[in-house]
């Protein structure tokens, strides 16, 4: 049984986070500054809790902002590091507060937000501690969805038969890059992360020996790309050749400019910031959806949404053609 350990991380963001991190870490675990034995206690409880932030690697993302800018709390609700070490203290409000005034804005400018700076002195860091904790988040075009996590191989698999639990059997019948352990003929069994894996052929994208996703292929030879579901303007679907050349290829990004423009254009990083509520609607009507803001201010701080564009709709509508093209997959198979 092969499980699929999918992930939507980029990692060429969280691996410069990460470095970041771990250098704040070494730099304030060396410093020794005067504080009360009260601060000294939360400063090195904080220390250990930002270390465990950096390894759970779930960091917010800027969607709208070309170039890098904090984020304190993404659509999603990921928090930056300052968001996350004020919440654990139990001081939510303070975090929403920043959240909605002030999202993209960076330390120094918040501290006539009220009770920020007292939460720095009683938990024995500084405003330039603080300042060197926030990082700083990267836009990212849509080519990220194929080219921010590249496989080291590619298994193209033929659907066999559905197996209890939701697994599915596949027979291997083609094979691209590097994928030990995967041969045309082989039969693998694996644990789509897909609520419905019974597509006739999958794309199984390797790394490091194991699956990490499954991509469905539908009858006319095209995917989804495996979209972290926050990147903004998805051009949509993919040829599977396309896909696979690129995923593959040292120059994906330039193997997506050659088959569309639209898949590096950077065009929604333009918006300038997001709005005072970060841009999710988590209102209830219509589920809650993905939606790019426009604000009324440039400077990145204290921004309004002025428009709301919905960025569900696609994806909706993949998923609706999607689930009838199984249907009658499915129907044909009963026949």
């Amino acid at each position: 049984m092969r499980s699929i350990a999918s992930s939507v991380v980029r990692p060429r963001e969280v691996e410069r986070l990460d470095r970041h991190f771990q250098s704040v870490l070494h730099t304030l675990s060396s410093d020794a500054p005067a504080l009360r034995p009260s601060a000294r206690r939360a400063r090195a409880r904080h220390l250990s809790t930002l270390d465990d932030y950096r390894r759970a690697k779930r960091f917010p993302r800027n969607l709208h902002v070309r170039g890098r800018v904090p984020v304190f709390v993404d659509e999603l609700g990921a928090r930056c590091a300052m968001a996350h070490l004020i919440e654990s203290t139990g001081h939510r409000d303070l975090v929403e507060h920043v959240h909605a005034a002030r999202n993209l804005a960076r330390i120094p400018d918040l501290i006539d937000i009220p009770g920020l700076v007292e939460w720095l002195e009683a938990n024995g860091l500084s405003l330039d501690d603080a300042s060197r904790i926030q990082p700083s988040y990267q836009c990212y075009p849509p080519s990220e969805c194929v080219c921010g996590n590249p496989p080291d191989g590619i298994v193209e698999a033929e659907y066999s038969a559905p197996t209890p639990g939701g697994d599915a059997t596949f027979t291997v019948t083609a094979v691209y890059g590097s994928t030990p352990g995967f041969a045309v003929g082989d039969v693998t069994t694996y644990t789509s992360r897909r609520s419905s894996p019974y597509f006739e052929r999958d794309l199984l994208l390797i790394r490091s020996g194991s699956v990490q996703e499954a991509i469905e292929v539908t009858s006319d030879d095209v995917v989804w790309p495996p979209c972290d579901p926050t990147i903004v303007s998805n051009p949509g679907l993919l040829p599977k050749e396309v896909f696979i050349d690129a995923s593959l290829a040292s120059d994906c990004e330039g193997k997506l400019k050659a088959y569309s423009p639209a898949w590096v254009d950077d065009a929604a990083c333009a918006g300038g910031g997001q709005g005072s509520q970060g841009g999710y609607d988590s209102s209830g009507g219509g589920g809650g959806g993905y939606v790019r803001t426009t604000p009324t201010s440039r400077d990145g701080c204290s921004t309004s949404p002025a428009t709301v564009e919905p960025h569900g709709v696609a994806i909706l509508l993949f998923a609706a053609g999607m689930t009838f093209v199984a249907g009658r997959r499915l129907a044909r198979r009963r026949r």
